[in-house]
This record gives structure tokens, C-alpha cells and sequence, in this order.
């Protein structure tokens, strides 16, 4: 792979997709990626492989996907579980994920961070806070979205405008994912967010000593004379 490239309709809808802006292949890059197999869910009867590209910037038309081939072998991202499923213009849909974790019952935790574009450096006005960090739960053997489990986080537990909702671990027994926040920005420092699946109550746990450290101050060095 030089770039990540999607299972398109066709190569049509390949090239509009790069003339409206919505596709740049450069700014698609792979952060993340689970695997399920029947090691990890007798649901999973063959393995399935499923990368993530987060929305860093414009021009990702899908963040989670499946792994997938064309007729000469050569891998593909196929959107997961729907073009629909990522659009990235309607909140309700998976807008930016990091990462996920899939449990023995073979359900995907998807963590979504909600706000995307922050790193278009060049092009600050593109960053967009419009739609709230939420946690969703996939079917992996259907591909379902289990819609009535999904849960919005509130802003007191992860700020809407600077919350990062980065990894996942989960406690199997009573159905609750911790999830690490690596904001660290002015709404945000960062923090341990607890989301129980049964209950759906979250909460947020911080500790300040946990925070980045502030860059050291920047030396600039006088030439000497000679």
C-alpha cells in the first residue's frame, strides 16, 4: 500500500469523489485495526479485518472499514459497515474513529470522536465541532448497528469541542469500557472515561499528574561573533 485505496462503486464514483474534495488520497491514513476470527468470537466464522483512518483532516469518505480484495488480490478498504454508516455530513453516523474493540459475543465497541478536521493546519475554519462524541455497538457477523444501544456522551464527561476519544479497554464481566481521552487542549486535558453498556450512565475520571507535559520553552541561540 502507497495510499489507502476504497472498494468504490466504480471508478466514476472514484473520480468525483476526488474533484469534490471528498476523497484525498493523502489524507487517508490507517491508525487503526482489529481482527475477528472464531479466536476471538465463535461469531466470527471467518476472519474478518477491519482498518481505521480518522478524519485528522478533510477528504476521508470512510473511517471504519473492513478489509477487503479485488479480482488481482490487491486490498481495498471496504466502508463498514455501509457507505451510509460513515457519512461524515449526518451526526448520527460513525464520524471519526480512532480505535474499537470486539468482544467474545462478537460485538464491535466503537468509539467515535465526533469532531474532525482539527489537523488542517493549513486551513484552521475546517475543523468541525458539530457533532458530539458518541459510543456505538456493531454486530460484527451481520453488520448491524445495534441503534437503540448507542450512547451520546454529555459534555461535562467529554467536552464536545475538545474531547479525544482515543483506545478502549473493557471489562468483560460487567459490560463497561474504559477509554482513554488524550485531548490536550484548552476544554480538555485529557482524563478516563467509564461507559457501561448495561447502564448507560458515564463518568469521567481525571488525574491531573496524567496530564502531557508542557513542550520545554524554545532556545534560540545567538550567533557568535568572530
Amino acid at each position: 500500500w502507497t495510499s489507502m485505496q476504497f472498494a468504490w462503486p466504480s471508478a466514476e464514483a472514484r473520480a468525483r469523489a476526488i474533484s469534490s474534495g471528498e476523497y484525498v488520497p493523502e489524507h487517508n491514513v490507517m491508525t487503526g485495526l482489529k481482527v475477528c476470527g472464531p479466536h476471538v468470537s465463535p461469531r466470527c466464522v471467518k476472519e474478518m479485518v477491519f482498518p481505521t483512518i480518522p478524519r485528522w483532516r478533510t477528504g476521508v469518505p470512510s473511517t471504519l472499514n473492513m478489509l477487503v480484495h479485488d479480482d488481482k488480490g490487491a486490498p481495498l478498504l471496504s466502508p463498514w459497515p455501509s457507505w451510509a454508516a460513515n457519512d461524515p455530513h449526518d451526526c448520527s453516523k460513525i464520524q471519526y474513529v480512532q480505535s474499537m474493540e470486539i468482544d467474545p459475543g462478537g460485538v464491535m465497541w466503537v468509539i467515535d470522536v465526533g469532531r474532525k478536521y482539527f489537523a488542517e493546519f493549513d486551513n484552521p475554519a475546517a475543523a468541525d465541532n458539530t457533532c458530539p462524541p458518541k459510543i456505538l455497538f456493531i454486530d460484527v457477523a451481520t453488520g448491524t448497528i445495534l441503534e437503540n444501544e448507542t450512547y451520546v456522551f454529555p459534555t461535562e464527561v467529554c467536552p464536545h469541542d475538545g474531547c479525544f476519544l482515543n483506545d478502549i479497554a473493557l471489562d468483560l464481566v460487567n459490560q463497561v469500557g474504559f477509554i482513554s481521552d488524550t485531548a490536550n487542549n484548552a476544554s480538555d486535558l485529557g482524563g478516563v472515561i467509564v461507559s457501561s453498556r448495561r447502564e448507560k450512565p458515564s463518568r469521567r475520571l481525571e488525574e491531573r499528574a496524567q496530564d502531557a507535559e508542557p513542550p520545554p520553552p524554545r532556545q534560540t541561540e545567538t550567533p557568535r561573533r568572530h
